[in-house]
């Protein structure tokens, strides 16, 4: 009976530790390095889900980037890029 605990107890403890599925936060999720946000079974590298909404303060925005710079220089950008660094045509 003691051996049955025990070896109840490793698989426990394996299967905790090879979990490929982890809350980050609430209702952010990791699984197979992908990143979901509001999904827990992300489809992409990253795969933000929700109800955005209709109209109203922050009309169906899923993503604000605020610089709180204030200087001559500052600046808010995303950058996409495809291919590798000997293989991209043009960068923005």
């Amino acid at each position: 009976m003691k051996k049955l605990h025990l070896l109840l107890f490793f698989i426990l403890i394996i299967n905790f530790c090879f979990s490929q599925n982890d809350t980050i936060s609430e209702n952010i999720y990791q699984n197979n390095g992908r990143l979901g946000i509001g999904i827990n079974n992300a489809g992409y590298l990253l795969d933000i889900r929700d109800d955005a909404g209709e109209f109203g303060a922050n009309p169906r925005q899923f993503i604000y980037l605020h610089n709180i710079n204030n200087s001559i220089h500052s600046n808010v950008a995303i950058n996409f890029k495809s291919g590798t660094e000997e293989n991209v045509a043009s960068e923005y």
